[in-house]
């Protein structure tokens, strides 16, 4: 089965633009079904999201397109249930993604974790050269017990 990414989004379309292309550049090579909720977007991500999608993924590619902000946790409920793959990543629309960051999720999960979480790096700027950790590797193994990857 294929996975699915789910992006819940709300406006700042150069974001949702900016993780869309970084996830085509660095897609695992087997198929994914991307699925973006839109929360009712007053820019530029209620026109371009569609386009965009199809243009990065063909058929592969979802929006939902919301009247109302039903928020993050409620719109990625609903990408969930509407995903119609095995494994579910979630992403907010200001990722970029890497190279290489689906095998250790994928390998995490189909080791008998539940839920896995990537390294976050907050970008380098200002006086800081380098990226700083915004989240480290969580996994959560059978009968709750996290670790770290």
């Amino acid at each position: 089965m294929q996975p699915n990414v789910i992006i819940p989004v709300l406006n700042k379309f150069f974001l949702t633009r900016d993780c869309l292309r970084s996830l085509r550049r660095h897609a695992p090579e087997q198929d994914m079904e991307v699925l973006v909720e839109d929360n009712g977007s007053a820019d530029a991500t209620a026109a371009g999201l569609d386009p965009l999608g199809a243009e990065l993924f063909g058929d592969r590619f979802r929006a939902i397109h919301l009247a109302e902000n039903r928020n993050f946790a409620p719109a990625c409920n609903l990408g969930a249930r509407e995903a119609g793959g095995r494994h579910r990543f979630f992403l907010n629309n200001d990722t970029v993604l890497p190279p290489g960051w689906y095998p250790p999720l994928l390998e995490a999960l189909r080791g008998g974790c539940g839920a896995a979480g990537p390294l976050l790096m907050y970008p380098a700027r200002g006086p800081l050269p380098l990226d700083r950790v915004r989240h480290l590797r969580v996994a959560c193994q059978p009968k709750l017990h996290f670790c770290h990857l």
